[in-house]
């Protein structure tokens, strides 16, 4: 990973030119070495989204704090969730601008599990983040 003087002095640049072209983007924060960009790149106009991976061991919800700072931004995040991390996570977060990628075991269970994640968000009706 590079440093951050690096990072703002040559990627950065060519991102947010890149950037200018599309109306959505989408940045991966590719692991935790990568969260040191993230103040920098929340400042970057058109810069719409955030996403990143996680290690098979990792539980989503250590991210999120992490989550919460990147929402007060206005920005959306994509997340790599397993299915039964959704709904407790939802309990956390605001369910705005989350995309979620989960892998479940059949069609019936995605299907469930969009059914029970939608029925959630629409009954909050009035979301107060917890600190």
């Amino acid at each position: 990973m590079v440093s951050p003087r690096h990072f703002e002095g040559i990627f950065l640049p060519p991102l947010r030119r890149a950037m200018r072209d599309f109306s959505h983007n989408l940045y991966h924060l590719d692991g935790t070495e990568a969260l040191r960009h993230l103040e920098v790149l929340l400042a970057t106009p058109r810069s719409t989204a955030s996403s990143g991976c996680r290690a098979p061991a990792e539980r989503l919800m250590q991210w999120v704090p992490l989550v919460r700072r990147i929402q007060a931004a206005g920005r959306c995040v994509q997340l790599l969730a397993r299915p039964e991390e959704i709904e407790p996570f939802l309990r956390e977060v605001s369910p705005e601008g989350l995309l979620f990628s989960a892998n479940c075991a059949s069609e019936t269970e995605g299907r469930d599990l969009i059914e029970r994640v939608t029925k959630s968000a629409k009954t909050r009706s009035a979301y107060a983040p917890r600190r």
